[in-house]
């Protein structure tokens, strides 16, 4: 995996990241990446992907990494999600 194929989702438009990923798509698949409370804009806009496009999920690895909160100094889990998407 490289920085090539890889698109990391934020809190920018959902056209954005679908014309970045309809771009690398034409190179070899793509990982769509996120964490946090944007899980739910990748999901959406893989989804849309796969319905509209010709595109397909091959696979979603779902994990979670601990961070130290620079406010109260405590320790909070925060989930990531990782969807390879391929030209079918």
């Amino acid at each position: 995996m490289t920085e090539d194929n890889v698109c990391f989702i934020g809190s920018k438009e959902y056209g954005t990241y679908t014309k970045a990923i309809m771009t690398k798509v034409e190179k070899g698949p793509i990982y769509v990446k996120t964490r946090g409370k944007h899980i739910y804009n990748a999901v959406s806009i893989c989804e849309f992907l796969s319905r509209t496009k010709d595109l397909k999920i091959e696979s979603v690895k779902i994990s979670s990494s601990t961070f130290k909160s620079d406010k109260d100094n405590k320790e909070r889990i925060i989930p990531e999600i990782e969807i390879l998407l391929k030209k079918k």
